[in-house]
């Protein structure tokens, strides 16, 4: 498989050329050069491929896994595992079943991560910034993302913080606050206890999270 086959493969994992472009932050006509073999991407487009989830090693000498070994990379993995591709409504249900089962309602996760919640429940296999972000935190509370992606597995991966949420959810009046940060990914709890306010509150301390 020659360099331009490897870059139209990308091309279809990612949604499409217009896509990927957008992703590489080039011209469609850049990404057709690369399609016909006329040029080969400089380091600041492997940065952006290594960004977007796709090893670098592999677009060039086609060396072992087409997957980078970071987050965006281990979703496209999860994804492409499973023999029929899943649609987003069947991955958006398995989000619902999660958040409902665990934090009562999608508000309340909402809440909590400060995700909007007119996107909590959203997915789009693009996987761009708003899923990115509404996943790792997904991830962080105790959702299993092979599970969540393609159905496979179980669908909790038991963590204190994702135990004490339901625990205190599922109690009448079930407000709280909770201090927590986010580092490298991880989520940490700092402490949780019952509110009085008639509210749930929340309170966010240490380094912002990451970019995708």
């Amino acid at each position: 498989m020659t360099l331009g086959a490897r870059f139209r493969k990308v091309s279809d994992t990612v949604g499409g050329v217009s896509r990927l472009a957008r992703l590489l932050q080039i011209r469609s006509s850049g990404l057709y050069s690369y399609f016909r073999n006329e040029s080969k991407p400089g380091a600041e487009i492997l940065s952006r491929v290594y960004h977007i989830g796709i090893s670098v090693d592999w677009l060039l000498t086609g060396r072992g896994s087409m997957y980078a070994g970071n987050f965006r990379g281990q979703l496209w993995r999860s994804l492409a595992s499973t023999p029929n591709q899943p649609s987003n409504e069947a991955i958006e249900m398995r989000i619902h079943q999660f958040v409902e089962s665990t934090y009562g309602s999608l508000d309340k996760f909402a809440l909590i991560f400060r995700i909007p919640s007119n996107t909590a429940g959203s997915f789009t296999q693009e996987l761009d910034s708003t899923t990115l972000s509404t996943l790792k935190k997904l991830g962080a509370s105790g959702c299993n993302l092979n599970w969540l992606l393609n159905g496979t597995d179980f669908g909790m991966q038991r963590s204190d913080l994702e135990t004490l949420l339901a625990m205190m959810l599922r109690q009448e009046g079930g407000d709280f606050e909770i201090t927590f940060r986010m580092e490298d990914g991880c989520l940490e709890m700092l402490n949780i206890a019952a509110c009085s306010t008639g509210s749930a509150r929340e309170t966010m301390r240490g380094s912002a999270e990451p970019s995708a």
